[in-house]
Formats: structure tokens, C-alpha cells, sequence
């Protein structure tokens, strides 16, 4: 299966990595690293989800 992200998930996430990022720069390279993991498992696992 390929997940594609939606423009809206696209602006979500980079909000979500620019709020966190201010505030703590790990934190926000391990959430989104989990976001990219998640999208990599469902792909692969598509009942997963």
C-alpha cells in the first residue's frame, strides 16, 4: 500500500515540528520521525491502521 499525505497532514505535521521545535528541538525531531515510522508501518501493514 502507499500512504500519501494530504496537503492539510503535510501543514499539520510541519505546525506540530515548528511548535515543538521552539520549545524543544529533540522532542520535535523524535515526534516527527514517529510520524514518518507510522506512515512507514502502514504502509507496509495496511490492517494495522
Amino acid at each position: 500500500m502507499i500512504v500519501r499525505w494530504t496537503r492539510q497532514a503535510i501543514r499539520d505535521r510541519a505546525s506540530i515540528f515548528d511548535y515543538l521545535v521552539a520549545k524543544n528541538p529533540m522532542a520535535a525531531l523524535s515526534i516527527d520521525h514517529s510520524f514518518e515510522q507510522a506512515a512507514i508501518q502502514l504502509g507496509q501493514f495496511s490492517h494495522s491502521g
